[in-house]
């Protein structure tokens, strides 16, 4: 039984499309009618502490090892995101993870510029959670994404014992 894919199951051969939840369409956390828009890819760049630079960014260059690409809508939220980083991105599941929100682009004169869209805490409500990509005038920016994680250095070194999250 040689299975390349990794993931078909040999006892059941039954692939209804519309049979299989888990074909991809999980992501649709909210379906506000995305059956007839098509998803895009949304390239989502994160960095602890801290958003990027954008003089790390040009026409050639991005940080790509900090780069998590996800498929989504122009009517998800920033909630929505949120949810969807976390499933690529495990040090964001944090329960009292924060994450800011900025696009990063190149302006009329081609200078890569940062500016801050929004904040979505994985704990608690935040104005900003039901702002979506087309509220934001979404054109294809890089999405900047600073994830803020409480004590994240220094809990490691106060208290030795503390379980690993």
């Amino acid at each position: 039984m040689t299975n390349k894919g990794g993931f078909s199951h040999h006892h059941h051969h039954h692939n209804y499309q519309y049979n299989n939840p888990s074909n991809g369409s999980n992501l649709g956390i909210l379906t506000l009618n995305r059956e007839k828009i098509c998803p895009f890819l949304l390239r989502v760049f994160i960095k602890e502490g801290s958003f990027h630079s954008p003089s790390e960014f040009s026409s050639r260059n991005v940080p790509e090892k900090d780069e998590i690409q996800i498929y989504t809508w122009r009517n998800a939220t920033l909630k929505e995101i949120t949810i969807l980083i976390k499933e690529t991105y495990k040090l964001a599941r944090h329960k009292e993870s924060k994450f800011e929100f900025a696009f990063i682009y190149p302006d009329s004169k081609g200078v890569y510029v940062l500016k801050t869209i929004g904040t979505v805490f994985s704990n608690k409500k935040s104005e900003d959670d039901l702002i979506t990509l087309d509220d934001l005038f979404f054109n294809y920016q890089f999405l900047d994404v600073s994830l803020s994680i409480p004590d994240s250095s220094s809990s490691s070194i106060s208290s030795p014992n503390s379980p690993k999250i």
